[in-house]
């Protein structure tokens, strides 16, 4: 039964997010707070209900539970594919147009775009980057995800790159 209702949090929280949410203005902080108010609703009508038992009587509920935080760590990581198009995409998509290409247009393309610019204004959106006399510099949020992502990565055997 717990499991049928970890299945739907997680369609609730994607479609709340969908329906009341624009993914270009959506930052990972706003998603990690609608994933904890709905993780907090979840587990106090769970115990309420009596379906979660604070004693560890039912184990495999604590398990959908675990896999429930491992599906949103999935899906907050794959955000940025929804939310920033990446070189590779438009490095292929001018390949597939123009069959030929000669390096030197492709690069002009590719700067025409400005994809680093755009990277850094929603970095300094979403508050992990600031500008500090001329320079830049992380934020307190930045450095933390920075940790997390070091440990994650680490964690899972996971090689980030881009």
């Amino acid at each position: 039964m717990f499991f049928y209702i970890n299945f739907f949090f997680i369609l609730l929280i994607h479609l709340t997010i969908k329906i009341f949410f624009n993914f270009k203005k959506l930052t990972f902080k706003k998603i990690l707070f609608i994933y904890l108010f709905f993780l907090s609703i979840l587990i106090a009508i769970s115990i309420k209900k009596g379906i979660l038992d604070l004693n560890i009587n039912n184990q495999l509920n604590y398990l959908y539970i675990l896999i429930n935080l491992l599906i949103f760590l999935s899906y907050i990581l794959t955000i940025g594919l929804k939310t920033l198009d990446s070189p590779t995409f438009y490095i292929l998509e001018y390949i597939k147009k123009n069959k030929k290409v000669k390096i030197e247009l492709l690069e002009k393309y590719l700067q025409g775009k400005n994809l680093l610019q755009i990277r850094f204004q929603k970095l300094h959106e979403e508050n992990l980057i600031k500008y500090k006399n001329n320079e830049i510099v992380l934020t307190l949020s930045g450095k933390f995800f920075i940790r997390f992502m070091n440990i994650f990565s680490k964690s899972f055997n996971i090689i980030i790159e881009g």
